[in-house]
This record gives C-alpha cells, sequence and structure tokens, in this order.
C-alpha cells in the first residue's frame, strides 16, 4: 500500500494534495489514541466512522481511480485492525474467566494475578495491533512529505530558497535577508554568533531547493510570488521616500 500511496501521490500526478490534506485529517482525528492513551475498539470505530465521512467529500476530488479504491483499502485496514484489537480483549477476558473457574475447584487465586500478568506480558498488550498503527503512521504517512517540516521557523511558510546557516538551522533567503539588514548577527534559534553575518550564496541547500520545487510545487510558487510582491513594494517605498514621499516625520502644509 505504500508503495501504491507513494505513486499516486508523487510530485507528478494529480491527487498530491488531496492525499495529503487526506493524510492530515487521519492524523487530526485522533482515532487510535486521544490524551496518550489508546482507546476501547468501540471509540475506534467511532472516530473512524466520522473519518470515513469526511475523507469521502474528499475522495470525491480524486482525479484516478486508483487512489479512489487505494482510499477504501485504506479504510478497510483500520476496520481490520480494530477487529485484531478487539480479538486481543475478548482472549484475555476469556482467560480470566477460565482462571475464575480454575480458582473455585482449586481455591489457587490464580485470578488474582492476572491483570498484572496481562498488563506485562507481551501478548496481552496487543503489541500487535500498536505495531499496525505504527507501520501505518511510520510507513505511510511519510511517503507524502509534509511541507511544514520545511517551514522557515520566521515567517513560518516553506523555506525557498533554503539558506542552511553553519550551526545548521534552515531559514528561507527572504528572512535572512532581512535579518542582515536589521544587523542580526546570531542564529535567532540557537544564538550561535555570527552565523547569519557570515551567510554567504554558499550556505544556499541546492540539493534541497531542488527538492521542494519537486515536492511542493504549490508552495513554492506561492512563496515566490509574494516575494517578489513584498520586493517590489519594499523598492517603492524606497523610491518614494528618496523623492520625499511617505516620510512620516515630513511635514503636510505645502
Amino acid at each position: 500500500m505504500a508503495n501504491i500511496l507513494s505513486e499516486v501521490s508523487s510530485p507528478n500526478m494529480k491527487d498530491t494534495y488531496r492525499w495529503r490534506e487526506l493524510l492530515a485529517l487521519y492524523c487530526d482525528s485522533m482515532i487510535w489514541k486521544y490524551r496518550g492513551k489508546d482507546r476501547t475498539p468501540d471509540e475506534v470505530v467511532e472516530q473512524l466512522k466520522i473519518f470515513e465521512v469526511k475523507a469521502a467529500k474528499i475522495g470525491k476530488k480524486f482525479k484516478t481511480k486508483k487512489s479512489q479504491s487505494l482510499l477504501k483499502e485504506f479504510i478497510q485496514l483500520n476496520y481490520d485492525i480494530v477487529s485484531i484489537k478487539r480479538f486481543y480483549e475478548l482472549n484475555q477476558t476469556a482467560v480470566y474467566k477460565i482462571l475464575k473457574k480454575h480458582d473455585k475447584r482449586t481455591h489457587l487465586l490464580a485470578s488474582e494475578g492476572f491483570p498484572k500478568f496481562a498488563r506485562d506480558e507481551t501478548f496481552f498488550k496487543d503489541n500487535i495491533v500498536r505495531s499496525l498503527v505504527y507501520q501505518i503512521s511510520s510507513r505511510l504517512l511519510t511517503v507524502i512529505p509534509n511541507p511544514e517540516e520545511y517551514y522557515c521557523p520566521i515567517c513560518r511558510e516553506i523555506s525557498y530558497k533554503p539558506i542552511r546557516l553553519d550551526c545548521g538551522h534552515l531559514y528561507c533567503v527572504r528572512c535572512l535577508m532581512k535579518a542582515k539588514r536589521l544587523n542580526i548577527r546570531d542564529c535567532p534559534i540557537c544564538r550561535k554568533p555570527d552565523v547569519v553575518y557570515n551567510a554567504n550564496k554558499n550556505n544556499l541547500d541546492v540539493k534541497l531547493m531542488h527538492k521542494m520545487k519537486a515536492k511542493f510545487p504549490r508552495e513554492v510558487k506561492e512563496k515566490i510570488s509574494e516575494s517578489r510582491n513584498e520586493k517590489a513594494k519594499e523598492e517603492s517605498e524606497h523610491l518614494l521616500q528618496m523623492y520625499g514621499y511617505g516620510n512620516p516625520n515630513q511635514c503636510a502644509i505645502m
């Protein structure tokens, strides 16, 4: 499934942004956990149904039949994992009842220690369920890159063109130039001295820049457009100030 998802959501395919929206919805739905605690099977099913309704609206926008069929498989996979989770809980309940009957005959009180045993024993910790959920999050959800992972920490937009300072932190070229104009010398995150001041064209991460352009064409296009508009605005303001316009300290009486 991960290979198919990688194919249908590649930058050259039409459903990339819809899959990104869909998997963001999946993460936000907190289907399997809530506030750090595992949900019960009934709670998981309830959350899955809510997710399924919302996902169907996104699925209607898919351009390829492969994406539509994969969405159905993805949802069914989650329901299958719920069934496994139910099996583990039913199995644990069955063992406990058997031990209670055994206690009545033998008076060994084996059932009293079973809850702790079930918590500690690997078989009863539904580790298979957790492993499957982990596989979904670690494989399926990482197939489609998240643009937020490449956000500039200053403007909170994609870091195009990406400038990697000597300290390792990443900023977009627009924010770095602003920092230089404000005489900021140190990294705003780690405060390493002079890494902003010393940054030059050699700090441009060319490989990452090409990756961003391939993986996030829409975000890169928006960033380029915004940068051009902002640059044009700054140049206009500079020209106005050169000719005595737009100066707040200038006398308004002619």
